[in-house]
């Protein structure tokens, strides 16, 4: 685990929940279990609904109905079961036809991204939502619509971020608009990052023998603390291959006025990466992964956060 400051100042098991984001993934699984669920309720209701009816039917082929029995008011009840059943129903039924609509738009984007790698596997996943839309023509208007919406709400939320009194609401926002127009922040294959960056200096603050990570969340509590932005850990396989790693911290500090001094984790570095330069934050994690012996070819996972997300998108290419 490595301490990274600019040259010039001195060296000073459990599931992964997903509240918050640009993009939310949503476990089809899940919502298909709450449908069917809801479509059991819903004939619950449906049983209440005809006792009410065999109760109200006995009671009016009585030759002497009961004087304490308002029959209207038991068949108004008896209405009023019928038609929340029915709401139940809907409810059910839409959210099952909404987890196959969420289903198609995952599908589709999975083709996507596997053309790149994996045609087979890109081909098995788009034939699988063809299939699905085939089954219900509904299901392809209902996944456009979804991807339009994300796409008109992709960026609701940056100007909730941090004090909404302060400055950097504007300062999320802006970047998002300028993101869109000029093309900004997008890494593309084959690209790299130009320009100069400023002196780094790592420094290593401790030296452990930690056992693999056992899951995503687990691997994500790994991400250093506020003693360092960056970990590696170094893997010696079955058959004396070597992997790494390498665990990238969020941006640190994120005054505008403070950008560019000791802090290589600042705005300036969140800006030139932005603008697709290299930011120091990136050559301070370029020198930690060569100061924990790695070498071109070696194989490096990287999980990272916030500005460490952008230096892992960099270092891939």
């Amino acid at each position: 685990m490595r301490r990274i400051t600019s040259a010039e100042a001195s060296t000073n098991a459990g599931e992964l929940e997903i509240d918050h984001g640009g993009a939310i993934a949503v476990d089809t699984e899940q919502l298909r279990e709450v449908g069917a669920r809801l479509r059991t309720v819903a004939s619950r209701f449906a049983e209440a609904r005809e006792a009410v009816g065999r109760a109200q039917a006995l009671l009016s082929s009585s030759a002497q109905a009961d004087p304490h029995v308002d029959l209207g008011a038991l068949r108004r009840s008896g209405d009023q079961v019928g038609k929340l059943g029915a709401e139940i129903e809907n409810a059910g039924t839409g959210t099952l036809l909404m987890a196959n609509a969420f289903e198609v738009v995952e599908l589709r984007a999975q083709a996507e991204a596997l053309a790149l790698t994996d045609a087979a596997a890109a081909n098995e996943a788009q034939a699988r939502a063809d299939e699905m839309v085939e089954a219900d023509a509904r299901l392809a208007t209902m996944a456009d619509w979804l991807v339009a919406g994300w796409k008109r709400q992709r960026f609701d939320g940056l100007g909730d971020q941090y004090d909404p009194d302060g400055p950097l609401p504007s300062v999320f926002v802006a970047g998002a608009l300028v993101g869109v127009a000029s093309g900004l922040g997008k890494v593309r294959p084959g690209m790299v990052l130009s320009g100069v960056t400023d002196p780094v200096r790592v420094t290593p603050v401790k030296t452990t023998t930690p056992n693999a990570p056992t899951g995503l969340a687990a691997a994500f509590r790994r991400v250093p603390g506020a003693t360092a932005q960056v970990a590696v850990e170094k893997y010696t396989m079955v058959g004396g291959a070597t992997r790494y790693v390498a665990y990238i911290a969020g941006t640190r500090n994120s005054l505008p006025w403070q950008a560019g001094e000791s802090e290589p984790w600042d705005m300036k570095s969140n800006v030139e990466l932005y603008q697709g330069g290299p930011s120091a934050s990136y050559q301070a994690t370029l020198d930690a992964l060569t100061a924990a012996g790695v070498e071109p070819g070696d194989r490096v996972d990287v999980v990272a956060h916030s500005q460490g997300g952008m230096i892992a998108a960099r270092l891939a290419m």
